[in-house]
């Protein structure tokens, strides 16, 4: 752009009534801007990439200038778009994940898909969008924002404005089947092209005939649902459509919802294949056969690149991609995400045993048993090592003790190797009021220190997980407790959160971790082993710590 041009002030999508504002918010001058658009076809790189059904789906992702246009349109519409409760890709908070968990545990799960989706969404649809409320553009600056997004007369699959405009379009089909659902009792949910419907009716022949019926035993679609569908401007692709009962594998956007949200086996199968090819082929020639295999050869020319100067590199990503999202649907804690994710270091040469284990099975590493042999103390109680503090426990369960007489009436065992002394160690920290103490020592270098969460989340419903020895005796194995948190009260005085599982005596003072291994609290409040008692059962939130140690 000459440096003498002066544009004029830069306006919102919306309020843009001229080329020259339109020109203004693209960063751009109107000359520029339509040499550029008509026509555009040299500023698309199409290549296909493979489906699930064995076709292929063509992909058309715009060259930087042009891109950079849509991702700045894209922008502009997201504030104008509120999505409908039953719309979940390409929406920010929203995945397959939230798609999915609406049909968990439910009679019938039905499933459409949308034919061609993006290519039905021509350049007059999105024109018309345009031009309507709320953005009403004027007819040229509407025809030149659909230019700009469309290619070929279509929605192209691969533009960053696509997926926002797609949600547009269908913002009316979302209306119209949520009201369908509230009439006829099931529950809609779409993510872009897949289309769900879930039933509780008990029989198939109860199922709402205007949304979906059997003519001897075949499934055929209830001619309301249809034609909303097509009023819309939507075709259902026939051969996607399936009705699954609880008998069978229910299956939303490629996750199973029979029971609970999951990923499937298949997917499982195959990344674990992909990671065993990493393993023993090493990354480069593992990506060589994958993209023979699946790519034909082909690919784009950013990933052309990445496989040229780092061979290899796309190959891990994607696998790491996979892994994360098992880990999205499955939970952090899951065994199964885990040891595929301790194969997958492994495989690219950086071991992690934390993968190895649960959160739970590390910190028992950093577990102390602590015996308190005054004569007014209540005999035992637990410790953990935590980083950069040393060992901490409450203050109720080294009661009566200082460092005069630490050395001889306390005996602090490791759980991982019970007959390690402990020399020289000190109780920096006796605190009577937040109940907490500390105690640390060169000796102590050896355990291996749990670490404490920055952001610790007490909201009600969410889990986490209690180590200590209630009842000890010698050799124990540490009681492991998954609960729930309550909600947030005080105890004398003092911050508490109240679990929804009894804590016993001698737990006192173990850890409270999160589903990441992290702690986020003490174990203080509880009752006597075997009590029938009604006592609240508690822990110290990690920051009455840190703010005592402070």
């Amino acid at each position: 752009m000459d440096s003498q041009t002066v544009l004029p002030p830069r306006a919102k999508l919306a309020n843009c009534s001229t080329l020259d504002q339109l020109a203004s918010l693209l960063n751009t001058e109107v000359d520029k801007l339509l040499k550029l658009i008509y026509p555009h076809n040299r500023q698309y790189i199409s290549f296909s990439i493979p489906k699930k059904d064995g076709s292929r789906r063509l992909i058309s992702t715009p060259k930087p200038t042009l891109k950079n246009y849509q991702m700045i349109i894209a922008s502009e519409l997201h504030h104008h778009y509120i999505p409908r409760a039953s719309a979940h890709a390409f929406i920010e908070q929203k995945s397959v994940l939230t798609n999915a968990s609406p049909h968990v545990n439910k009679r019938y799960v039905l499933n459409l898909d949308l034919e061609d989706f993006f290519g039905t969404i021509t350049f007059g649809r999105v024109k018309r969008l345009l031009q309507s409320p709320p953005l009403s553009l004027t007819h040229n600056v509407a025809t030149v924002v659909a230019h700009i997004c469309c290619y070929k007369g279509r929605l192209p699959q691969g533009a960053p404005s696509s997926p926002i405009i797609s949600n547009m379009i269908a913002f009316k089909l979302d209306n119209q089947l949520l009201k369908l659902a509230k009439q006829y009792r099931f529950t809609y949910t779409r993510y872009a092209d897949d289309i769900t419907l879930s039933f509780n009716q008990k029989r198939k022949t109860s199922l709402p005939t205007d949304i979906v019926k059997f003519d001897e035993d075949s499934l055929a679609l209830g001619r309301l649902l249809l034609r909303t569908i097509e009023s819309n401007g939507f075709s259902v692709n026939d051969d996607k459509t399936r009705l699954a009962t609880k008998n069978d594998r229910q299956a939303v956007t490629n996750l199973t919802v029979n029971q609970f949200v999951n990923v499937n086996r298949l997917f499982l199968r195959q990344t674990s294949a992909m990671i065993n090819a990493l393993n023993v082929y090493g990354a480069q020639d593992a990506e060589i056969e994958y993209l023979k295999k699946y790519h034909k050869g082909y690919l784009s020319p950013r990933k052309q690149l990445k496989h040229k100067n780092e061979p290899g590199k796309f190959f891990k990503q994607m696998v790491r991609g996979r892994l994360n999202f098992i880990r999205m649907v499955k939970g952090k804690d899951s065994l199964v995400w885990r040891k595929l994710m301790y194969r997958y270091t492994v495989a690219i040469g950086e071991p992690n045993a934390r993968y190895a284990l649960s959160p739970a099975e590390l910190a028992k590493r950093s577990l102390f048993v602590i015996h308190n042999l005054t004569d007014d103390s209540e005999g035992v109680g637990t410790g953990f090592k935590l980083n950069t503090f040393g060992m901490v426990t409450n203050q109720h369960v080294i009661a009566y003790l200082d460092n005069s007489n630490l050395a001889d009436f306390c005996v602090i065992e490791w759980i991982e190797k019970m007959d390690q002394q402990f020399p020289s160690v000190q109780l920096i920290l006796s605190d009577e009021k937040s109940d907490i103490a500390i105690v640390e020592g060169a000796s102590m270098n050896i355990v291996p220190a749990l670490d404490a969460s920055t952001s610790p989340d007490y909201t009600p419903g969410t889990t986490c997980t209690l180590l200590g020895f209630p009842n000890y005796k010698t050799e124990d194995s540490p009681t492991v407790i998954e609960c729930r948190i309550v909600r947030e009260i005080e105890v004398d005085n003092e911050p508490r959160i109240v679990v929804d599982e009894k804590v016993t005596h001698g737990m006192s003072g173990g850890p409270v971790i999160d589903s990441d291994g992290l702690v986020i609290g003490i174990i203080s409040n509880g009752s006597k082993y075997n009590s029938t008692d009604d006592r609240v059962n508690a822990f110290i939130p990690i920051k009455t710590l840190l703010l005592t140690k402070n």
